[in-house]
């Protein structure tokens, strides 16, 4: 991952354990995008969120949850 500096993802507002997951390994919002999403004549709030990779990074360690690679 030597030549990655930044990860961006976003999620559904409504989605509070994606978040929760995302966070843990130290992304961050940035910003909500309003009625980015519409399902079924319903709207749905997305959250954009980065990531800025560091050498002292903990995205790629394992943890209890299976961790991320």
């Amino acid at each position: 991952m030597e030549d990655i500096k930044q990860i961006n993802l976003s999620e559904v507002t409504t989605n509070e354990s994606a978040r929760r997951l995302y966070e843990r390994y130290g992304f961050e919002v940035f910003g909500i995008e309003r009625n980015a999403l519409e399902v079924n004549g319903q709207g749905y709030d997305e959250a954009h969120m980065n990531y800025f990779y560091t050498e002292h990074s903990t995205l790629n360690e394992d943890t209890s949850t299976g961790g991320v690679r």
